[in-house]
């Protein structure tokens, strides 16, 4: 177990050598003591060891095995077990410590002295012994966590308290709801480990748990009923509805017309209130009860309307304001104060529902008037108004025929609008239908379809439909001819085009296609006359029309609109007779009635007042010697729209020039219709008088000067002709301006004179100044011309 170094070395030594003995132990050893025949001679002073020479000398040094005590200690919650076992172990030997944990803990740490020489080789604890060691196994209480959450309508308490808890325990969860709300469920990844007892709820810790607690609103039925059955609505509706659990809900009661209300039942935060709440802290039912009411019809106001009209002129009034207490429709009745009465009416009923009526019903005349648009697919009014203007002449709504059968006209309106009747104007050659489309929207482009026919009339009393204020447009009406086959536009751009009046076989249309509106929003239609001379009274129509709202960017169709140009519910018309004389002035009233009860009428309403007379026409002859006018019929005065004739004869040496000195209102026989008090003046002026036949032998054109020269008021002028010829006397002024035609005819041979009253083709007095006079004649074989100059002083 060990070795003895001698020094010096070799072992046979001198008398009296001393020597020094170093024990040398193996691995694991100390050296012990020295043993043999001479151990006693061995002397150690302070470990080292030597022996004196003095004889021969034995000694053995004696080794022994180096031990260590490994002391094992625990907390008590477990031990630990040592392989090799014991509690001494040899330098060098490894000890492995196993713990062991008591029931419900496990291993936690070393502790002790020596706890840092302790090695972990995956969970394998050893320790070497290369000194005493002393160490402590240390063990932990198992717990397990417990997340109980809820869905934030309500809480879960935890007994015992804590959240984390030793394995085994069992855990009582209570779910405590928040207000309005009851436990529902348990959910979470160990829902299914929650034990139900009889409500309550328990959980074994037998791991991590995590669990949550669901909560559901609690509600209650309310119950809406009104009495009598169908006199009015609630809001909620009639029925049954549920509300979380202390709603305050917002009630209405609404009545239905001819009811109003009187009360909620109980329950009801105002019973008397119409617009109240309730609150719902359990199942409710509530009544609104209503009471039948008397229907009362309001007095129109005043009609309004023309203070001064001609007897025969058709007169429009107009009447609103009147309404019914519940809501019912109204329709109006005139007296128009000489014993007769209007027809009771409103708006004419169409094929279908959702056609814009802005105008008066069963074919009555009235002037249109004006209203919104509806959206044909829905009914709702749109922001688009129409309104038309113009003349004052309505046909019936009976009159025309509808389009025929593949035409473009009833491809448009076929089946969804009647084209029967017509609004027509004729107040006036120069006075045209305007039809007013406003509130167009700049972001959209529109279609707009116009139809027109009159039944009669074809292109003598065709209209001329054009398009003004729009930003672009495209022309798409109807292609066609007229009867003298001029095209009914010109194209594309073209922002008008013509509809023959008897439009029934043709079907033609006016059609302006991607229609932008301009800034104002506003565009118009307007139909003047377009046919025949002679006819400038007619052809001016409206029967149908059609509006389309598209998107701008997509091209869908948003709206489509339809109106009919029926007549204005509040609008009537009267023609007084020309057999009464009304120049004091009539007093015209109205009155309104419910039109679902009939019965219930409104007082008359105060008078609207309107003279009426008839037109006056003054005539005469200017000069007074130049010749009469007669008329037929001669009548003091007249009726409106009265036609008669006037003939202008003229006296001796004087020939009919001009009505009122217009130049081409020339007809000595004027036929012409009364619309306004007229004045009529036939002009004449001075013919060629024939002084002497003559001796054409020894005649030859000649144009002498005039007498008297200068002149005032009038001068003569002589000139002879040779032959028959075409002899025509003009007058110039300075400027070279025409101002007067004389004479202009075929004369036979002989000597002539004529007067001028220095007048123009008006019939003005000219001012001073040098005037041209020509003569010039055409004959069959020759040709004279020659001028001569006058000078007028005033």
């Amino acid at each position: 177990h060990g070795a003895v170094t001698l020094s010096p070395s070799g072992g046979v030594y001198a008398a009296g050598t001393t020597v020094m003995l170093t024990p040398n132990p193996g691995p694991g050893y100390a050296f012990s003591s020295w043993t043999g025949a001479d151990a006693a001679d061995v002397v150690n002073t302070g470990g080292v060891y030597t022996i004196v020479m003095n004889g021969n000398k034995a000694v053995t040094a004696n080794f022994t095995q180096i031990t260590y005590t490994l002391a094992v200690g625990n907390d008590g919650h477990g031990t630990v077990t040592l392989s090799p076992s014991g509690s001494t172990f040899a330098a060098g030997a490894t000890v492995t410590l196993t713990p062991n944990p008591s029931s419900g803990y496990s291993f936690s740490h070393w502790t002790g002295a020596n706890a840092a020489d302790v090695v972990n080789n995956g969970g394998v604890f050893t320790i070497f012994m290369n000194s005493n060691k002393a160490v402590t196994a240390n063990f932990v209480q198992i717990t397990y966590a417990l997340m109980a959450g809820n869905d934030g309508h309500g809480t879960v308490t935890l007994n015992p308290v804590g959240g984390i808890y030793p394995i085994g325990t069992t855990v009582t969860l209570t779910p405590a709801p928040s207000s309005g709300y009851t436990f529902s469920f348990w959910s979470g990844a160990d829902s299914a480990a929650v034990i139900n007892t009889g409500g309550v709820y328990t959980i074994v810790m037998n791991a991590n748990k995590t669990i949550q607690a669901n909560f559901s609103q609690i509600q209650y039925m309310l119950t809406m009923e009104v009495s009598p059955q169908g006199s009015g609505t609630t809001t909620p509706s009639v029925g049954v509805h549920h509300f979380a659990a202390n709603s305050v809900v917002p009630i209405v009661a609404v009545p239905a017309a001819g009811y109003r209300f009187v009360k909620w039942s109980r329950a009801a935060a105002q019973a008397d209130s119409a617009s109240t709440t309730v609150t719902l802290d359990g199942n409710r039912t509530l009544t609104a009860y209503f009471a039948e009411i008397e229907e009362v019809v309001s007095v129109p106001c005043i009609p309004t309307g023309p203070s001064f009209a001609f007897r025969g002129q058709l007169l429009t009034f107009s009447v609103d304001s009147a309404a019914s207490n519940l809501g019912h429709e109204i329709e109006y009745e005139f007296d128009w104060g000489d014993a007769n009465f209007s027809e009771w009416g409103t708006c004419t009923d169409q094929r279908t529902g959702n056609i814009t009526k802005i105008t008066s019903p069963n074919g009555q005349s009235g002037l249109p008037g004006w209203g919104r648009l509806m959206d044909y697919q829905t009914g709702d009014l749109t922001d688009i108004t129409l309104e038309v203007t113009g003349g004052y002449f309505k046909d019936t709504a009976q009159l025309g025929a509808e389009p025929k059968a593949g035409t473009d006209a009833y491809k448009f309106f076929n089946g969804i609008i009647s084209c029967l009747g017509t609004i027509s104007y004729e107040n006036a050659p120069d006075s045209p239908l305007i039809i007013s489309l406003r509130g167009l929207a700049q972001n959209k482009k529109y279609h707009l379809v116009f139809f027109s026919n009159m039944g009669a009339g074809g292109w003598d009393h065709a209209s001329s439909v054009s398009l003004f204020g729009a930003a672009g447009f495209t022309n798409e009406s109807s292609n066609g001819i007229d009867d003298a086959g001029h095209p009914l536009f010109s194209g594309a751009n073209d922002a008008s085009t013509r509809l023959p009046a008897d439009n029934t076989n043709t079907g033609y249309i006016a059609r302006f296609t991607n229609l932008l509106p301009g800034e104002d929003g506003e565009v118009e239609l307007r139909i003047d006359f377009a046919g025949k001379a002679g006819q400038e009274y007619k052809g001016k129509a409206a029967s149908a029309l059609m509006l389309q709202e598209l998107d701008a960017a997509s091209g869908d169709t948003l709206m489509t609109a339809y109106n009919d140009f029926a007549w204005g519910d509040g609008k009537r018309s009267h023609i007084y007779k020309a057999s009464s004389i009304y120049s004091d002035g009539i007093i015209v009233r109205a009155r309104a009635r419910c039109r679902t009860h009939p019965e219930i009428i409104s007082n008359w309403s105060d008078g609207h007042t309107v003279v009426v007379k008839g037109i006056t026409l003054a005539v005469s002859a200017d000069p007074v010697s130049g010749g009469q006018v007669n008329q037929s019929p001669d009548q003091a005065d007249y009726n409106f729209g009265s036609q008669l004739t006037l003939s202008a004869v003229a006296g001796t040496n004087y020939r009919f020039s001009s009505w009122n000195g217009e130049a081409k209102d020339a007809t000595a026989v004027k036929t012409f219709t009364l619309f306004d008090d007229t004045t009529m003046v036939a002009h004449f002026i001075l013919t060629t008088d024939v002084a002497t036949a003559g001796d054409p032998s020894r005649m030859s054109f000649n144009l002498q000067q005039n007498y008297p020269n200068p002149f005032n008021p009038e001068t003569c002028i002589s000139y002879q002709v040779p032959e028959p010829a075409t002899v025509v006397i003009r007058i110039f002024n300075t400027l070279g301006q025409e101002i007067a035609t004389l004479v202009n005819g075929t004369q036979s041979s002989g000597h002539y004179q004529i007067r001028w009253d220095a007048r123009d083709y008006a019939g003005r007095q000219v001012t001073s100044g040098v005037y041209l006079c020509r003569l010039e004649v055409v004959s069959s074989a020759r040709r004279y011309i020659k001028d001569m100059k006058m000078l007028l002083l005033q």
